[in-house]
């Protein structure tokens, strides 16, 4: 009795989640991503991502007025969204253009997500930026230095040993 209740149980389980994998697999990732938007509450925007063979949907959320999210392990930023933000399927959605990663309006506009002050700032900061190679060197030079001064030392105290050992020995016969 207790057997067949657990096979019943565990053959509805599979038979959801069955159902709900060929579902995510039919909408092409939309699931996961329109859930996790769904979940927050309208903390984060659904981003559908265009390309020329067809569309990515990712979750994005907005940190410091910037729209931060994930591609293919590389973290992206997009500035200037607002004027694209819509409402579909019950929560924020936003059309980005893969090749420019600008935003795609209603009226299929492109918004230039393009801050030259920050393009100038971050040029800036990319010339001016101290070479990881010479901080290493400085570091392999340190390291040198000091090995030749504990080497130094190491000699001056062996040095200074024998003087005294054949100081004992010249003393060591007589009486004082």
């Amino acid at each position: 009795m207790i057997k067949d209740l657990i096979m019943i149980i565990i053959s509805y389980i599979l038979i959801i989640g069955l159902s709900f994998g060929i579902l995510a697999f039919l909408q092409a990732g939309f699931l996961v991503p329109f859930l996790k938007v769904k979940t927050s509450r309208g903390k984060k925007i659904l981003i559908k991502i265009m390309k020329g063979t067809g569309s990515d949907f990712i979750a994005a959320q907005e940190i410091e007025g910037q729209l931060v999210f994930k591609y293919f392990k590389e973290t992206k930023r997009i500035n200037n969204y607002k004027k694209g933000i819509y409402r579909s399927y019950n929560v924020n959605c936003l059309d980005i253009d893969s090749e420019t990663w600008g935003v795609v309006t209603s009226n299929f506009d492109s918004v230039t997500t393009n801050d030259p002050n920050k393009t100038d700032s971050l040029i800036e900061r990319a010339l001016l930026r101290p070479d990881k190679k010479a901080t290493k060197e400085m570091i392999m030079i340190f390291l040198l230095v000091l090995i030749g001064v504990g080497i130094v030392f190491i000699v001056y105290k062996l040095n200074f040993l024998e003087q005294t050992i054949n100081m004992l020995s010249s003393i060591k016969g007589t009486n004082i």
